[in-house]
């Protein structure tokens, strides 16, 4: 968050953190980070799902959809990493 609000405002962030995504997304009143991450290809409907809600003003549907997913990306993405689960 401390890096995405140093940079130029036209450049984007993108967030490869598989354990904080959600709140990385959703962002603050000071900008948000665009998502490039490998817990999408296993999630695709419902992230697809919670960032139209996001497109929407819909903050806590985002947070509805995307939150519970959250665990199983830590879970998928824990060390060590070079044995996903």
């Amino acid at each position: 968050i401390d890096m995405r609000r140093r940079l130029d405002k036209r450049i984007k962030m993108y967030t490869g953190d598989d354990f904080n995504y959600a709140e990385l997304i959703a962002g603050d009143n000071q900008g948000f980070s665009h998502a490039l991450l490998g817990i999408f290809d296993a999630i695709a409907p419902a992230a697809s799902y919670a960032l139209s809600r996001l497109a929407a003003g819909d903050e806590a549907g985002f947070h509805d959809v995307l939150g519970p997913t959250v665990p199983l990306s830590r879970h998928i993405f824990k060390a060590p990493t070079r044995f996903y689960k």
